[in-house]
C-alpha cells in the first residue's frame, strides 16, 4: 500500500451487542468485535492518533451518548480543520418504522439506528408512550451530518453495518442486525425537533444553481442521511435485505462477524489507498462478500443465509478514499470480463454505439463493440490484434460517439481566421462527431461573425418553438477556449436529442411540477416544504404528453417540487436533468442514490423531488437576466436497470472548467427486461 498520511482522520466508532431492553435472542454477537476491529485498523494500519478515534461500545452507546459524542467529538471539535477526513461507523441493530405524515416520506417509512437503551416492549420494557425511547431516525442523523458538513466540509464517510427490514434471528450462527418492536407507539412528528431546528438555523437561506443564471435555484444541499451531496455512505445491504452476522473465517463456533464489515476490512487491507476510489472499494467489497457468503452457505447449509449486496451512495463516489481528490478512473467505464470467450461487458448509458473504444493515453488494448444494447455492450478484441491479459480492474473510455452527429454551418469569414484550423482539429478529435455542413445543406448550428465575436444560431427544427436566443462567443477567445465552448455546445445537443423511437413506456410515466409551501417545522437540516394547497395544479400543464412549451412565471419567493409517477409493470430508475439554453449548462436535479440498490420509482407510487425524503431540494423559478424570457428543457430519463449518466451534467460553457465528468459503472447483473428505457422532455419558457 502506498505511504499516505492519515493523521488528520477523525472517527466515531459505535458497536452494540447488548441492548438493555431486548430479549436474549435479539442480542448480537459480533457488532462490538467488528467496531473494535475497525478502530484497530484506523489506529494500527492507518496510524490515526488515538485521540482522534472515539469508540462507544454497548452501554456507552445510548441515544444521548451517540448524539452528544457525534456533536462534541466531530462537529464542535476545534482540532478538525475544514475538509479533514471524518469517518462515522455504526454496527448494531437497525429498524424501520412508519414515519409521521409531516415528514413526507416517499414510502411512508423512516429508517432508524437503535441505541443500546432503546425501548423494546416485546421484551421486559413497558414504558408509557411519552416515556418510550425511539431509535435515532434518518431525519435526525441527516440533520447531524448536515451540521457536520456545514462546519467541516464534505470529506465525510458514513458506514452502517445494520439493516432496516427483514426478520431478526436466523439461527445460531446467522443473525440479522435488525430489530423491530411491533408494539412501539407512533414516532412523534417533533422527535428531535431541537436538533433539526438548530441545524436549519445555521444553514444559509438559499443559493442559486447554474441552470439558467439561477432560472431554477435550490436551497442548500439536503441533510438527510441519504443526501447525495454531503457525504459518501457505505451500507451493508439493500433496504430489502438483511445485514447478517456469520461465523468468522477461523471456523470457531462462538465467534461472529458482520459479513459487510469483514468484507470491508479485507478490501481496505488489499487495495492501494493512494489510487482507490469509494466506488472501486465497493466493487472489491461486493466481490469479497459474494465469496464469503458462498463459503458460509457451504459451511452451514442448515441455516437460511440470505443474499446480501453492500451499497455505496453519494455523488462523491469517484473520490479517492478519505480525500477530496477524484480518482484517475473518473470518467471511465469499468470492464467485466467473460473468461470463457475473451469478451468484456460494460454497463454504460445510451450513446455507446458499434465502434472502437480505447484509452486516451497508452492503451493496453483496442476493443470493438460487437454487441450493443440500450444500457450495455459486449466488447471483443479485433481480429487484427492478439488477445492479451487485461487486469481485473481495467477501464475503457469512449473516444467517439458515432450514432449521432452535430451539423454545423460555418460562415466563410470565420473559416479564414488564423485560429480556425486549430479549432476545427480540436473539435474533430472530441467525442461528438461534427459534420461541417455546406451552405445548401441543413444545419443544427450556424456560426456567424459579428463585431463582438461569433454568434451561434440554433436552427434545429425541434427547438424552433422554444425560440432560444443566439449565443455570442466573444471576440478574443483562444483557439483552445473556442473549441472547448463549441465542444460544450455539441455535448449539450448530443444529450438533448436522446430518445427511444419505440417509446415503450412513455404513456406510463408522469412528471408534474407543483408549488410547495413551508412546512410546519424544520426537517433534514433546513426548513421543510410540503405540497401547497393548489398542488393538484400541474405547472407543466400537460406539456409532457402534448410536446408544447410550458409557460412559467418568474417568482424567486416561491418554491416548487416535481412528482414522478410510474404505472408500468416495472420499478424504474429515474434521472431528471435541466438543459439551459442561456448558457448551455446541464444540471442534475435528481439521480438514484445507488447503483445496486432498489429502483426508487416504484410502480403505483409517487417519487417526490424537492420535498419529502428523496434527497433533493426545492426548486425556484427565477429569470434575473435582461431578457424578457429564458428557455430550457426538463429531461426525465427512466430505465429498468441502473446506468451511470451523471457525466451528462455540465456547467456553463463560459465557465473556466466544464465539470460533471463522472462515468461510473455498476456491477448490477442484467435482469429480464432490463433494456426497457425511455426519455421524456418538457420545454419551459420563464417570463419576467
Amino acid at each position: 500500500m502506498s505511504e499516505l498520511n492519515f493523521s488528520s482522520i477523525f472517527a466515531l466508532v459505535i458497536g452494540i451487542d447488548q441492548y438493555e431492553h431486548m430479549n436474549q435472542d435479539e442480542q448480537l454477537r459480533g457488532a462490538v468485535s467488528d467496531a473494535a476491529t475497525v478502530a484497530e485498523y484506523l489506529l494500527d494500519t492507518l496510524h490515526v492518533p488515538e485521540d482522534n478515534v472515539k469508540c462507544l461500545f454497548n452501554n456507552q452507546a445510548t441515544r444521548e451518548g451517540i448524539i452528544d459524542t457525534f456533536r462534541n467529538h466531530l462537529t464542535l471539535n476545534r482540532d478538525i480543520q475544514h475538509s479533514d477526513p471524518i469517518i462515522v461507523y455504526f454496527s448494531g441493530h437497525g429498524d424501520q418504522q412508519k414515519a409521521p405524515a409531516e415528514w413526507h416520506s416517499s414510502d411512508g417509512m423512516t429508517e432508524l439506528i437503535m441505541p443500546a437503551d432503546a425501548s423494546f416492549r416485546q421484551g421486559e420494557d413497558h414504558p408509557l408512550d411519552q416515556d418510550y425511547k425511539h431509535g435515532i431516525p434518518d431525519r435526525t442523523l441527516g440533520a447531524l451530518v448536515h451540521e457536520l458538513h456545514l462546519m467541516k466540509g464534505d470529506n465525510i464517510t458514513i458506514i452502517f453495518d445494520c439493516c432496516h427490514s427483514g426478520s431478526t434471528t436466523r439461527g445460531r450462527k446467522v443473525r440479522a442486525r435488525y430489530s423491530h418492536d411491533s408494539n412501539a407507539p407512533p414516532i412523534p412528528a417533533n422527535l428531535d425537533e431541537n436538533i433539526v431546528q438548530h441545524v436549519s438555523l445555521q444553514s444559509s437561506p438559499g443559493r442559486g444553481i447554474s441552470t439558467g443564471r439561477r432560472s431554477f435555484g435550490r436551497f442548500q444541499s439536503p441533510s438527510q442521511v441519504h443526501s447525495l451531496e454531503t457525504h459518501v455512505l457505505l451500507a451493508a445491504c439493500k433496504n430489502s435485505e438483511w445485514a447478517q452476522e456469520v461465523g468468522n473465517p477461523d471456523g470457531t463456533d462462538e465467534s461472529s462477524c458482520g459479513l459487510f464489515t469483514h468484507s470491508l476490512l479485507k478490501s481496505l487491507q488489499e487495495c492501494d489507498l493512494a489510487t482507490t476510489s469509494y466506488l472501486g472499494l465497493m466493487r472489491r467489497i461486493q466481490q469479497h462478500a459474494k465469496r464469503f457468503l458462498s463459503m458460509q452457505i457451504e459451511r452451514f447449509p442448515e441455516y437460511n443465509i440470505e443474499e446480501q449486496t453492500p451499497q455505496c451512495e453519494g455523488r462523491k463516489q469517484d473520490r479517492l478514499l478519505f480525500r477530496t481528490q477524484y480518482a484517475l478512473s473518473r470518467g471511465m467505464i469499468q470492464l467485466r470480463r467473460d473468461p470463457t470467450n475473451n469478451t468484456f461487458q460494460i454497463k454504460a448509458e445510451l450513446g455507446v454505439y458499434v465502434g472502437e473504444m480505447t484509452n486516451v493515453a497508452e492503451p493496453l488494448a483496442r476493443l470493438v463493440a460487437t454487441e450493443v444494447a440500450a444500457t450495455e455492450s459486449i466488447l471483443s478484441f479485433p481480429n487484427t490484434q492478439p488477445v492479451i491479459e487485461i487486469p481485473q480492474f481495467a477501464y475503457v473510455v469512449v473516444t467517439k460517439y458515432t450514432g449521432y452527429s452535430l451539423r454545423i454551418l460555418v460562415d466563410e469569414k470565420i473559416e479564414v481566421l488564423p485560429e480556425w484550423t486549430e479549432v476545427k482539429q480540436k473539435l474533430d478529435s472530441q467525442q461528438i462527431t461534427i459534420v461541417w455542413a455546406k451552405p445548401s445543406e441543413p444545419a443544427d448550428l450556424v456560426l456567424i461573425p459579428t463585431d463582438e465575436g461569433i454568434k451561434v444560431s440554433r436552427s434545429e427544427p425541434s427547438l424552433i418553438q422554444l425560440g432560444p436566443k443566439p449565443l455570442l462567443l466573444e471576440k478574443g477567445l483562444s483557439a483552445s477556449e473556442l473549441a472547448r465552448r463549441l465542444g460544450g455546445i455539441a455535448h449539450f445537443h448530443f444529450h438533448l436529442q436522446r430518445h427511444n423511437a419505440n417509446s415503450p413506456i412513455k404513456n406510463q410515466i408522469g412528471m408534474k411540477m407543483i408549488e410547495l409551501k413551508a412546512g410546519p417545522g424544520y426537517g433534514w437540516g433546513r426548513r421543510s416544504y410540503v405540497p401547497a394547497a393548489n398542488s393538484q395544479v400541474d405547472l407543466f400543464d400537460g406539456c409532457l404528453s402534448t410536446g408544447k412549451v410550458a409557460q412559467l412565471d418568474s417568482d424567486p419567493d416561491k418554491r416548487y417540487g416535481l412528482q414522478l409517477t410510474n404505472t408500468s409493470d416495472w420499478p424504474l430508475f429515474a434521472w431528471v436533468f435541466y438543459f439551459d439554453f442561456e448558457d448551455y449548462s446541464i444540471e442534475s436535479l435528481y439521480e438514484p442514490p445507488s447503483s445496486s440498490g432498489n429502483a426508487p420509482l416504484v410502480t403505483g407510487k409517487t417519487l417526490p423531488i424537492g420535498y419529502g425524503d428523496a434527497g433533493t431540494d426545492p426548486l425556484r423559478v427565477e429569470n434575473d437576466s435582461d431578457a424578457e424570457r429564458q428557455t430550457g428543457v426538463f429531461m426525465l430519463f427512466v430505465s429498468r436497470s441502473w446506468v451511470d449518466i451523471s457525466h451528462i451534467t455540465r456547467g456553463s460553457i463560459s465557465a473556466t472548467e466544464i465539470g460533471g465528468q463522472g462515468f461510473r459503472k455498476g456491477d448490477k447483473p442484467v435482469e429480464p427486461a432490463s433494456n426497457v428505457w425511455d426519455v421524456l422532455l418538457v420545454g419551459v419558457s420563464i417570463t419576467q
